[in-house]
C-alpha cells in the first residue's frame, strides 16, 4: 500500500493545475457574491447610455392578423406546381423611428425545395392595391395593412387543411421582427394562381 508521501509523488504533478483552478473559480464566485449586483446595474447603465440591443424585434414592430384576407392554395408556373401562402396584417411601428419593411422571410412550413417571396404590399387606405412596402416609410405610433404572399417549390401540402405559419419582416435597420404564429386556411381558388 502507497504510502501519503509516494502517493503524492505520482500523483502530485495534476494536483497543483487542479487546485489553481479550484482557486480561481472561488475567486470568481467571491466577486460575483459580493459585486455581482453592482456588475449588472453597470452593464445596465452601459446599454441605455450606448444604446446597446435597444432596436429589439419585440420592441418596434406590433402584429396584428387580418383573417379575412389570410389564405393558402395551390398555385403552378408552366413546369411545376407551388404553393401560394398569402398573409395579410396590421403592422404597428411602435418605435419612436420611421420604419420601413424591405423583406419578409418564412420559418415554417419549411420548403423543402426553394421559397421565393415578391410580393410584399402595404395597401393603399381605401383601396385594394399597394405599394412595394421598401417604398412607403412607416411613422412612429402609425399602422399600415401590410399583405405578404410567398411561393413555395415544389408544392407539398395536401390540399383542404390549413398551414400554420411563422412570419418575419426585416425593416431598414436589418433588424428581423417576427410575426406571431398564425393558422392559414385553405381556399380552393375559382381561377388557379399563374406564376408565369
Amino acid at each position: 500500500m502507497l504510502s501519503f508521501q509516494s502517493w503524492l509523488a505520482v500523483n502530485g504533478s495534476w494536483l497543483e493545475p487542479l487546485g489553481a483552478v479550484i482557486a480561481v473559480l472561488t475567486a470568481i464566485l467571491v466577486i460575483i457574491r459580493f459585486f455581482g449586483r453592482k456588475i449588472l446595474d453597470a452593464a445596465s447603465w452601459l446599454k441605455q447610455r450606448f444604446n446597446i440591443n435597444q432596436a429589439t424585434p419585440n420592441t418596434l414592430v406590433s402584429f396584428v392578423s387580418n383573417p379575412r384576407s389570410t389564405l393558402w392554395n395551390i398555385a403552378r408556373t408552366a413546369t411545376e406546381p407551388a404553393i401560394s401562402i398569402m398573409t395579410s396584417w396590421y403592422i404597428t411601428n411602435i418605435s419612436e423611428v420611421p420604419l420601413r419593411i424591405l423583406s419578409a422571410g418564412l420559418t415554417t412550413p419549411s420548403p423543402r425545395g426553394r421559397i421565393c417571396n415578391d410580393l410584399v404590399l402595404i395597401m393603399e387606405r381605401g383601396n385594394n392595391w399597394g405599394h412595394e412596402s421598401k417604398d412607403i416609410e412607416i411613422p412612429p405610433k402609425q399602422t399600415e395593412a401590410l399583405e405578404v404572399t410567398f411561393f413555395l417549390y415544389p408544392s407539398t401540402q395536401k390540399e383542404n387543411k390549413p398551414l400554420i405559419v411563422r412570419m418575419y419582416v426585416t425593416d431598414q435597420y436589418g433588424h428581423k421582427h417576427k410575426a406571431p404564429r398564425i393558422e392559414v386556411p385553405y381556399k380552393f381558388p375559382s381561377v388557379e394562381t399563374p406564376l408565369g
